[in-house]
């Protein structure tokens, strides 16, 4: 798209943003520019503007990364953790807690799917190239974990759940080709090669949280908390890589 982006923020505090044409000079948007936007999480491209999404329902859309127009749905309330563009049926999709998920085939009006498929947090949400799929999960201050793997033809309707068998908490989820990686707490790490039907336990080798799982070039990439960072080519054999990081890894991007 000609321009980099990184957004970010804590809320109840203002977003911010930096932009970049290189990815080497960064630029910082002014908070002014982004008045009202509080903690944008994930952030999307849909061939013409950027689509972010944060907490408290906050979505906002901008042209050049530089000045941005707060937008509403009708989820009020819900904090929105994941973006995506599905290019092949110009919709744009989001999910967030309380297993929220909006549609938008322009980035102005939303419109919020009644699935009803679960109350959970869905972190994070994917196109393959052939469907829409979204992961997530909560863990409960009694130690309790529930996971949810939910999938659609394109995003704007007809979901269906997805049996991952795993207890734990599921963070984020990656694809090449026809497989697909899901990772989360507890260096739990699952893989799908038949559209999501079926999934199989990965030894990962590691007990640290996995936060974030994508695709670099030939590798699986997963990072985690306390620097943990995973390599797989194949989605099955992980190795444990040295980032010498101490905190957590919560973003990977090529």
């Amino acid at each position: 798209v000609g321009l980099n982006l990184s957004t970010g923020g804590v809320y109840p505090s203002p977003s911010y943003a930096a932009v970049s044409s290189n990815a080497i000079n960064w630029t910082t948007v002014p908070a002014a520019g982004i008045a009202g936007i509080n903690g944008m999480i994930d952030v999307t491209h849909n061939g013409s503007q950027w689509i972010a999404v944060g907490y408290s329902n906050h979505i906002a859309t901008s042209t050049n990364g530089t000045s941005w127009v707060l937008r509403n749905s009708d989820s009020v309330g819900k904090d929105l953790y994941s973006v995506l563009w599905n290019s092949s049926t110009s919709t744009i999709v989001a999910t967030g807690s309380s297993g929220t998920m909006l549609s938008s085939t322009n980035g102005t009006t939303w419109t919020t799917l009644g699935e009803n498929l679960t109350t959970t947090l869905l972190s994070d949400v994917i196109w393959t190239g052939t469907r829409v799929v979204a992961v997530g999960g909560y863990t409960y201050a009694n130690a309790t974990h529930d996971s949810v793997i939910i999938s659609s033809a394109d995003g704007s309707g007809g979901w269906t759940k997805l049996h991952s068998d795993t207890a734990r908490t599921l963070k984020s989820i990656a694809h090449s080709g026809n497989q697909m990686v899901v990772v989360g707490e507890s260096g739990v790490i699952l893989n799908s090669t038949d559209n999501g039907v079926t999934w199989n336990p990965v030894t990962s080798g590691v007990t640290a949280h996995l936060l974030m799982v994508r695709r670099v070039g030939n590798q699986f990439v997963a990072a985690g908390a306390g620097g943990t960072l995973l390599t797989s080519p194949n989605g099955i054999n992980c190795t444990a890589r040295n980032s010498t990081v101490i905190g957590p890894l919560t973003t990977i991007t090529q």
